[in-house]
């Protein structure tokens, strides 16, 4: 249902004249922790990051705004360390993908030369873990999230092909789960994400614009705990942080 209602106000913004396709494509680093109390253990795990990103939509500044984007994503196999009070406990081989779906609506005005516009959304991604544990072998692990943002966007035009942009968002999460191969799925309990992106638009034809940006997002989850014959299974707490650049294309309808 909420992913229905999502597509189907994108779905009528499909008419609205000046609607918007974006392509970007991102490279940069992202760190994964998890902290388990039950097991007294911190994880630290840090790679490559590598996303595409597909928005269409209305974000010009003007009146109603809003859309749909969708961004896939994945890392580097890197060594994932374990910790206890300071000293090693194992080492890991650890990699990551995962997919974000988001629907945004909200309203935008100008000032001048100064343009802006908040926005509230509706977002669901999913992260898929690969795991090769020492002792242990492969053990794959999946979050289900579901969150809910406010985002507001400033740009400002130097020239008429020249544009400063930016933006901030924070979400909270409602709705969160892991799904381990060997423990099952574990309720969490909740979550912030953060983002926040900066960069030089560049017109270089009439509804041809060149996109050049850095993006930060930090994702921190709650996790939870179950009972399985008798013993108590942890879903740890974990962070996400993505540090990256961008670089797209973006084509506005006549």
């Amino acid at each position: 249902m909420r992913l229905a209602t999502i597509c189907a106000l994108t779905a009528a913004m499909a008419g609205w004249a000046s609607a918007q396709l974006a392509v970007e494509f991102a490279g940069g680093n992202v760190t994964y922790q998890e902290d388990a109390s039950i097991a007294d253990v911190k994880s630290d795990w840090e790679g490559d990051y590598g996303a595409a990103t597909l928005t269409y939509g209305k974000f010009d500044f003007e009146w109603l705004q809003g859309g749909l984007s969708y961004t896939v994503f994945t890392t580097s196999e890197e060594d994932e360390e374990w910790e206890r009070d300071g000293a090693l406990v194992q080492t890991n081989d650890m990699e990551f993908y995962g997919q974000d779906l988001r629907g945004q609506i909200g309203w935008g005005w100008s000032l001048f030369a100064l343009k802006e516009t908040v926005l509230v959304g509706y977002g669901y991604r999913r992260y898929h873990f690969d795991r090769w544990i020492t002792g242990t072998g492969g053990v794959w692990e999946k979050y289900d999230i579901h969150y809910a943002d406010v985002e507001g966007r400033l740009a400002f035009d130097f020239t008429d092909m020249v544009r400063l942009s930016g933006s901030a968002s924070i979400g909270q999460v409602f709705d969160n789960e892991a799904y381990n191969e060997l423990a099952g799925a574990i309720e969490g309990d909740g979550g912030t994400i953060l983002r926040a992106k900066a960069g030089l638009d560049f017109k270089v034809h009439d509804n041809v614009t060149v996109l050049l940006s850095g993006i930060w997002e930090r994702q921190e989850l709650d996790g939870g705990t179950k009972r399985n014959n008798a013993v108590s299974i942890e879903w740890p707490d974990n962070e996400t942080e993505v540090l990256a650049a961008q670089i797209g294309v973006l084509i506005t309808a006549p």
